[in-house]
């Protein structure tokens, strides 16, 4: 540590870093700011929350690749990444030192992304901002995230209500009395009666990941689709099908409970598709391993939806695979299940060390939920309605 009196009332600051790190230099007006400017380093180096003045003049766009390229997402995850910055991020931040970023820029870039992009869109981009920022923060590029104190988040609409099960329920019974054949009323009866997500319903074996006995199902993996162009542009081998883990570490390998009526559904899902489908276990790298089979025609989950709302629609409804999860989760909460087992068959993490550590999944806990849904589809039946599931 050294103070060095330049003279015209200018000092040469100088302390260096016991850590191996590097050393802080500053030239500074007046001997109480240069001592100032000592102290201040060297709690610094204490804190370790120095910054190095050479890492911070890497550029936005060069050091947000680098984090995305750093981190294990989902292929369609870091195409979304990348879309956001090249479109959104870097038109604004792109040739700017990390360094040279200020609260101000910060503010000046929510502006010009939100005129860009509207709702979740624009949102989504400035998280992913500060997310980047605060990587670099962590890496000793800069001192303070810019985006501290501000506020990202869009005001959300007022949440949709779920469907009703009478409408699901004539959904899945209309199309199977009319010509519209190609199983989506055995797949909207699978996503309303276990609350899966629409990809991971495309990853159930039906022999390997159905208990048809005890009335239940594992969920392993999910099934996902991405074009040529949208894989080339995720810097990922090739396009088409694969098989990833499910959305959420908590929502691998948990065990949802059947009622009876769903796992006739599976089982008429499974005795439609003839031959069984085998899809390669491609990685979205391109590498190939055994094929296992997926109970589910080969549907885009764009695809998917369609159908469903169409199938919906048929019946004077509107909602879609998501719209069933919230109707399945929502019938376990409002007729008392824990809610630390409706937690565990969606696949959620719970929230604080208490429901994670303390409190446990019974069986008890699932024998009811597995009637909850026995007891909603039963009371949603018409007396005129057909008997979609027994056909």
């Amino acid at each position: 540590m050294s103070i060095k009196d330049l003279g015209n009332g200018k000092y040469y600051v100088r302390v260096y870093n016991p850590y191996g790190g590097p050393e802080f230099r500053k030239t500074v007006k007046g001997d109480r700011a240069a001592r100032k400017a000592e102290a201040d380093a060297i709690m610094k180096f204490e804190r370790g929350s120095v910054t190095d003045p050479g890492a911070g003049k890497v550029l936005f766009r060069d050091y947000a690749l680098r984090v995305i390229d750093s981190r294990d997402l989902a292929p369609s995850t870091r195409l979304h990444y990348l879309r956001d910055c090249k479109r959104l991020l870097f038109p604004v931040w792109g040739d700017r030192a990390m360094r040279s970023l200020l609260h101000t820029d910060a503010e000046a870039l929510t502006t010009a992304v939100r005129k860009s992009a509207a709702g979740a869109g624009a949102s989504n981009a400035l998280i992913l901002a500060r997310s980047i920022m605060r990587s670099a923060m962590l890496d000793g590029i800069i001192e303070r995230n810019p985006f501290a104190g501000l506020r990202l988040g869009q005001r959300k609409p007022a949440p949709k209500a779920p469907p009703e099960w009478a409408d699901i329920r004539s959904a899945v019974e209309q199309a199977t009395r009319s010509d519209y054949q190609d199983a989506t009323n055995l797949i909207i009866a699978v996503l309303a009666g276990t609350g899966v997500r629409a990809g991971e319903i495309g990853g159930i074996d039906a022999v390997a990941d159905v208990d048809y006995l005890r009335g239940s199902l594992t969920v392993r993996r999910q099934l996902r689709w991405m074009s040529e162009k949208e894989a080339l542009e995720a810097g990922l081998g090739s396009g088409g099908y694969f098989f990833s883990p499910p959305k959420t570490e908590a929502g691998e390998d948990r065990v949802v409970p059947l009622a009876g009526w769903v796992v006739d559904a599976i089982a008429r899902l499974a005795g439609m598709r003839g031959e069984p489908v085998a899809l390669p276990w491609k990685s979205p790298e391109g590498a190939l391993t055994a094929p296992v089979d997926t109970l589910l025609p080969l549907y885009q989950p764009s695809a998917l939806s369609t159908r469903v709302a169409d199938a919906s629609r048929r019946v004077g409804a509107r909602f879609s695979p998501h719209d069933l999860r919230h109707r399945y989760a929502t019938e376990l909460e409002q007729r008392g299940v824990p809610l630390r087992t409706v937690q565990c068959v969606i696949g959620h993490a719970p929230v604080g060390v208490t429901m994670s550590v303390y409190v446990h999944v019974t069986p008890e806990s699932l024998v009811l939920a597995r009637q909850v849904v026995a007891d909603a589809w039963a009371d949603a039946a018409s007396p005129t309605a057909g008997q979609a599931l027994a056909q």
